[in-house]
């Protein structure tokens, strides 16, 4: 059916079980151009072992009792497109909002502007992916209705995974992490490549740990509001830069801005603004805080700042066994403890 309001070649409504279905598809095409889908109440989109080619068009999913998007072990091409909406919604699904786990390398989802409202799990959660997987307009995630999943979380991207936010993600509060990459592999790739805000995070509003392949914020990124660390990276061996302007404002009174620890990564920073940085914790930096970042078989563990602007009180800058630091310009400005402190 269709109506004045919304004149569409189809509209699908639904408030029980899945609003869309597709499984187990060898090959072919589901389209549904110029159609809308209104779900309320029912459990979203389910695409499941599936190597067709799907189109889906103006996905309006409103308070699904399990997930709002599931794409699961499939090797087909997934689009969803907003010929009439503004924007794929996806608003107080229960579980994860998008869920894409186990995508083949044959494998691609896109997006176009996506939306998320009122989550309890993860905005966007992306597991073991081999495929190409790309937000080619906005993503606005905003404010949580509960749980503590991070806003986006990528874990466990294979050799042949390619990620791409292609212009502006927006994280407007979380109980837990603002973004989280975890695992990924040598030969993986994840850009951000629009600018990236991250705000009001319980957790760390960037979190990083055991990246092997190539993570890069490749136009600014600011951070405001969270209450605990601002950008984390642990344990990883890739190549992980912040490019453009990142601005990092407040942060918890026990935890540094940035914090890179235990890692073999070569990790950039082009230009760096930390502002209201705190850290009373003994033995720790509150605007910067590299601690046993050790070149070994994987990568040089080259920490570079080429800009660095940082204000606040405690430790400005603490550097604790590493290979190899390169500050090339800034200024520090702290009181209670040493701008600079390197052992």
């Amino acid at each position: 059916t269709s109506t004045d309001l919304i004149p569409s070649y189809a509209n699908i409504v639904n408030t029980s079980q899945q609003a869309v279905l597709i499984e187990n598809m060898t090959g072919g095409f589901v389209n549904a151009f110029g159609a809308t889908i209104s779900d309320d109440g029912g459990t979203g989109i389910d695409i499941l072992n599936n190597a067709s080619n799907v189109t889906i068009d103006n996905a309006q999913l409103m308070n699904s009792t399990a997930t709002g998007i599931r794409i699961v072990n499939s090797t087909g091409v997934n689009t969803f497109r907003n010929s009439l909406q503004g924007s794929t919604l996806v608003s107080g699904a229960a579980q994860q909002s998008v869920l894409i786990d186990t995508l083949g390398a044959t494998g691609q989802v896109t997006f176009a502007d996506l939306q998320i409202d009122d989550r309890n799990g993860a905005g966007i959660d992306i597991d073991s992916n081999s495929g190409l997987i790309d937000f080619v307009q906005p993503v606005l995630i905003g404010t949580p209705a509960g749980g503590a999943d991070a806003g986006v979380s990528i874990a466990g991207s294979q050799a042949t995974s390619v990620i791409r936010f292609s212009e502006a993600l927006t994280v407007n509060g979380s109980n837990g992490r603002g973004i989280e990459v975890t695992g990924s592999v040598l030969g993986s790739q994840i850009n951000f490549l629009g600018p990236v805000t991250v705000a009001d995070t319980t957790a760390e509003s960037i979190a990083i740990d055991n990246e092997g392949g190539i993570l890069q914020f490749n136009d600014g990124t600011a951070i405001t509001g969270g209450a605990d660390t601002g950008v984390s990276i642990q344990n990883s061996t890739g190549a992980i830069a912040f490019e453009g302007a990142t601005s990092i404002t407040g942060g918890g009174a026990n935890s540094p801005s940035v914090d890179i620890q235990g890692s073999e990564a070569n990790v950039l920073f082009e230009s760096l603004s930390i502002s209201n940085a705190a850290n009373a914790t003994p033995g720790e930096g509150a605007g910067v805080n590299l601690q046993n970042n050790i070149a070994g078989g994987t990568n040089t563990a080259i920490m570079t700042f080429t800009d660095l602007i940082i204000q606040g009180t405690d430790t400005g800058f603490l550097g604790l066994n590493n290979s190899e630091i390169r500050i090339l310009g800034g200024e520090i400005n702290t009181t209670g403890g040493p701008a600079i402190d390197l052992e």
